[in-house]
């Protein structure tokens, strides 16, 4: 609220109009208006939306634009009088959740907010008019171009001072012809805003016919591929050179980078978007925020039109210098952003509205008739002359931007009203830097049709032309024929010559190893084995394994009775052998003869790829990795580019690995040679699904079309998932068994199931969208191994992978680092040597320790004067009794933990603990001339000092009643036992002390005349005469009490709470 004077000369003439009959002059109501009467104006508070951070962050840099429309309304006499606008400003992040949870704090907070300004985004306006609705509150946003808004049905007070993209039509209708083009290709995201334009944008220029939308592409931006990307835009090519990307920033960002790598910007194509900002191209977390910025070069940008001259420069000037007010600084005000117009025109037309309300003798509070009063408003505001239709729209002006040094910059206008298309005197560089607008088409057109083929005219030579190719085309035809034949012939000797033929005598095996083995894929044979040719076997052995014309060979039983040889057959085995690849394992041959049916292939000496995956003995880093990956993509390659065309079984376990860490692709093909096996008894029910794990969906159960070059794909892609979490195929779902995993993935459920590849497993994110890729539920869309082999090339920075270089770099690198190793090993184990010696320093006196670890004996040892400490708790019993067994030891362990921080302060050496006594010593095993007893003393006042504060867990009201004697004397300390050795001490002092402390009172300090003599030669003592005690074996004795010493002043426990003398044990 605010006071002010309320006096207008319309007032004073109104006044005098109405008392002429009073015969009051107009200097009579002058000095009546003296008398002005003050009143408190009505503050109307505006809840304001504005980003400040999140997707968009405008607010830093146009939100001081509300501060001059309120100054400016606040000012003018004319405008709202009686009342006055204050507001409250909110980050609304444009997004949906912190723009809904500020409207309701606007209401929430005193006081209200009577209106809302903004937001300006569509996720934070669709839902925020539905809450304005509920409250009857005016909302005037200032963005927020969806089209479902313009319903005043569900959005009956909502308006907004930004047009539509229902114009749409009408600009690309007046820009499109004016480059001559006809055709432009759509791609929208499916968020509602952006599909919406579409869709009318689509539908308004079809409707005239010279004007066609070709091509519609629809992507979720959350989830949508790079190569999902890359295809849209081959797709669209073909149908429009002129290309609407109709998204947010990040969207934009993908296509534009898609559009780089398919060399789009050349100057072919064009492309356009809408309500960009150029620093949409940087923050992305692929590394390519150089390469976008260059994309986006070229990039035309629609926004809504902003005018241009000396009176909107004067309000970004304001705009800028005011920032500070709101807690940011620009630059310069060339850094104002252009909705700083829209977010002012938004208050002024809300005042305009609430002003003619108020006229008509309305209420402030009544959001639907100030809302009635926005329809039909027209007024200049700063972003020039402004209309508000029907449907709370603005009439739509838009303007065209391109990309020069690293801004948009307007070249055209296009003007709603008159449909007028206006360039400027702003030159347009177009994709590819050229100044020259692109054709938009093809050449010949898209269909060919403006290049009709010549008509040549016919000459009289035709005869001779077509006698030369007749002979032409014998001579051809019939040296192909030959070739033809003669490849034919040539073909059938070698399938006659059977070269695959191998005899199953022929192959040689170890000693141990005489027949077909399990299924195991590993088996280990003992190094000297001798074969049966005299050859040593050494290492582990991954299969069947034998030997053949000097080499080792894996064989493979095939379980078939018998084999009837068909030509098909015959023409399989031979393509078999006719296969040459590093990456591909060699056909050797096969074994016909009944019963020893059996495939033989070159053998590897290391295993499966599975074996190695399995071996945790193995460490593969990422080039490994990659190297691995990179021969199974050359090996299918060459697979899918010969005769055979499809493997139909990869996995991991079908791929072998020989000495030199080559990967070889292994057991393709031979369907016909291996179809009727018996079934295989050791590999038990689960078989079928464990095998399936590789098997793409579509093939799962299909014995129709059991394989293809698409599912190779899929299976390449489950490898790699296991290449990196080292572990069989969707290991990383524990809870599921193969059964299971293999029905959920034949399902096809959305999104589908497949193995989980997380970041911290790979060294480059292209690795896991390749897999994605690879094991795509359409089967169309999955790459080719070439592009899997350019996809890998590239996350080695361009270079060829050689899994060779790789293990050389290694050892170099092993090498360099072995002293390191050795240095981290040794100072490993000095730190477990360390750990190893405290623990024994714990058990025994370091000295005696040390002699015991260098082997030497230890012998006891006489000391001359030492001082004893005993401890005990009096009516420990009956404490016991009244607890379990397990709070004695927590009560216990409390105390002497207690206990043992104390002595670590003190110069002393505890011997034992026994049930409550605790046992210390000072002056053994090092000696301390008489200062053991003043240590043995000063520990004594601090531990029973602790006793002060000490609470029994299960008693917590009851006071510990600690009981201490200590005695000066000599005696002798040994080691004693071989099995836990202990220190020990022996002699009277011993005796001596424990009868002092036996013969003692709770909560005090009992000590022998010997320890006393010694702490009064000590001086600063405080001991008190207890008078005669008599003694075990000691008779009667003269005993103290020490109260304190000098200088220490910890409270030592109330004698008020010491236990009775019937609790009290003497010994």
């Amino acid at each position: 609220m605010k006071l002010m004077t309320i006096i207008s000369i319309a007032q004073i003439y109104l006044l005098h109009k109405h008392l002429k009959p009073l015969k009051m002059n107009l200097l009579t109501l002058l000095v009546l208006a003296t008398f002005v009467q003050t009143v408190r104006m009505i503050d109307i508070k505006l809840g304001v939306n504005v980003p400040f951070t999140g997707t968009w962050p405008g607010g830093p840099k146009m939100a001081s634009a509300v501060l001059i429309a309120i100054d400016k309304v606040n000012n003018d006499p004319y405008w709202l009088q009686g009342y006055n606008l204050t507001y409250a400003m909110k980050d609304s992040k444009c997004d949906q959740k912190h723009s809904i949870a500020n409207l309701i704090d606007f209401r929430m907070e005193q006081p209200v907010a009577d209106a809302f300004i903004g937001p300006g985004c569509s996720v934070g306006c669709l839902p925020g008019g539905h809450i304005a609705d509920h409250w009857n509150v005016p909302m005037v946003a200032w963005g927020c171009a969806a089209s479902a808004l313009s319903d005043k049905t569900l959005y009956p007070t909502f308006v907004r001072t930004v047009g539509t993209f229902h114009g749409m039509s009408d600009l690309f209708k007046a820009f499109l012809p004016a480059y001559g083009w006809d055709r432009i290709a759509l791609l929208c995201t499916t968020e509602t805003l952006w599909s919406q334009t579409c869709n009318i944008l689509k539908t308004g220029l079809e409707r005239n016919s010279s004007f066609s939308a070709p091509y519609f592409g629809s992507f979720d931006p959350a989830s949508v591929s790079d190569y999902t990307i890359r295809a849209m835009l081959k797709t669209a090519r073909e149908k429009a050179h002129v290309i609407l990307i109709s998204a947010y920033g990040a969207a934009i960002r993908k296509i534009m980078l898609g559009a780089y790598d398919l060399g789009m910007l050349d100057g072919t194509y064009v492309f356009l978007c809408m309500e960009n900002i150029y620093s949409a191209c940087q923050g992305g977390s692929d590394g390519r925020d150089t390469e976008a910025c260059e994309a986006f070069k070229g990039l035309i940008n629609i926004n809504f039109y902003i005018p241009e001259g000396e009176a909107y420069n004067n309000f970004t000037y304001e705009v800028w210098r005011r920032m500070p007010e709101v807690g940011y600084n620009l630059s310069s005000p060339s850094d104002v952003n252009m909705y700083s117009a829209f977010l002012h025109d938004s208050v002024l037309v809300y005042a305009h509205a609430l002003n003619k309300t108020l006229d008509q003798g309305g209420n402030y509070t009544d959001g639907r008739t100030i809302t009635q009063n926005m329809f039909g408003l027209e007024f200049l505001g700063e972003t020039g002359p402004l209309g508000i239709d029907n449907n709370g729209d603005r009439v739509t002006s838009y303007q065209l931007q391109i990309c020069k040094n690293s801004t948009f910059v307007r070249f055209a206008n296009f003007f709603g009203t008159t449909k007028q298309y206006l360039l400027l005197n702003e030159t347009v560089i177009w994709p590819g830097g050229g100044t020259a607008a692109p054709l938009g088409r093809p050449i010949c057109g898209f269909d060919g049709e403006l290049c009709p083929p010549e008509v040549v005219e016919e000459v009289a030579t035709w005869p001779y032309i077509l006698v030369g190719v007749i002979i032409f085309v014998l001579t051809v035809g019939g040296l192909l024929g030959f070739l033809m034949w003669q490849r034919k012939k040539h073909f059938e000797a070698e399938l006659l010559a059977q070269h695959w033929r191998i005899k199953y005598e022929d192959i040689k095996w170890p000693q141990t190893k005489k027949q077909f083995g399990s299924r195991r894929s590993m088996m280990s044979v003992g190094r000297g084995e001798a074969g049966s040719e005299g050859g040593e076997l050494k290492g582990q052995v991954f299969t069947t394994l034998g030997t053949y014309e000097g080499n080792y060979v894996a064989v493979k039983q095939i379980l078939k009775p018998s084999l009837n040889l068909t030509r098909d057959i015959l023409v399989e085995l031979k393509e078999m052998r006719d296969l040459h690849h590093q990456n591909v394992n060699p056909f050797v041959g096969a074994c016909v003869e009944s019963p020893n049916i059996c495939v033989v292939q070159g053998y590897c000496a290391k295993g499966s790829l599975q074996d190695v995956l399995h071996n945790d003995n193995l460490k593969l880093d990422w080039m490994f990795q990659l190297a691995i990956a990179s021969d199974i993509a050359r090996g299918m390659h060459y697979l899918h580019n010969s005769q055979i065309q499809v493997h139909g079984n990869l996995k991991s376990s079908n791929v072998v690995i020989d000495n030199r860490w080559t990967c070889k692709v292994t057991d393709h093909d031979l369907r016909l040679f291996k179809a009727g096996q018996q079934e295989d008894v050791e590999a038990g029910v689960n078989a079928k699904y464990y095998d399936n794990l590789w098997t793409a969906p579509e093939h799962i159960f299909n014995e129709e079309i059991p394989c293809s070059q698409a599912g190779d794909i899929y299976g390449y892609g489950i490898i790699l998932s296991e290449l990196v979490c080292r572990g069989l195929p969707y290991s990383m779902y524990k809870d599921l068994d193969q059964k299971t995993i293999v029905e959920r993935v034949h399902k096809g459920q959305e999104p589908p199931f497949r193995p989980r590849i997380t970041a911290d497993l790979v060294g480059h994110p292209l690795y896991i969208q390749m897999a994605k890729n690879c094991w795509a539920q359409n089967s169309h869309v999955r790459p080719k191994f070439s592009e899997c082999l350019k996809t890998l090339k590239q996350m080695n920075k361009g270079k060829e992978i050689n899994i060779m270089d790789n293990m050389i770099a290694m050892m170099e690198k092993y090498t360099d680092h072995l002293e390191d190793i050795v240095a981290e090993r040794t100072k490993e184990l000095q730190e477990e040597k360390k750990k190893t010696d405290e623990l024994l320093f714990r058990m025994l006196p370091r000295s005696v320790a040390e002699e015991l670890k260098r082997g030497h004996p230890v012998t006891a040892e006489t000391f001359d004067m030492v001082t004893i400490f005993f401890s005990d708790i009096v009516g420990f019993t009956k404490l016991a009794s009244q607890s379990t067994p397990l709070q004695v030891v927590d009560l216990l362990n409390d105390l002497y933990t207690a206990f043992d921080d104390i002595i670590d302060m003190h110069d002393v050496y505890k011997v034992e603990t026994i049930g409550d006594a605790y046992m210390v010593a000072s002056g053994l095993p090092n000696r301390n001339a008489n200062r053991h007893a003043g240590e043995i003393a000063n520990m004594s006042l601090d531990l029973l000092a602790c006793m002060s504060n000490f609470r029994i867990r299960h008693l917590p009201d009851q006071q510990l009643q600690l009981r201490v004697g200590i005695h000066s004397g000599s005696c002798v300390a040994g080691v004693v036992g071989l099995k836990m050795p202990r220190y020990c001490l022996f002699g009277d002092t011993v005796n001596y002390a424990s009868r002092i402390e036996s013969s003692g009172l709770a909560l005090r300090i009992h000590v022998s005349p010997e320890c006393k003599q010694i702490l009064d030669e000590l001086g600063g003592y405080h001991l008190e005469e207890r008078g005669e005690v008599s003694m075990k074996g000691k008779g009667t004795i003269c005993t103290y009490f020490l109260n304190g010493r000098d200088g220490f002043t910890k409270p030592l426990p109330d004698l008020a709470l010491q236990a009775g003398l019937d609790e009290h044990t003497f010994k």
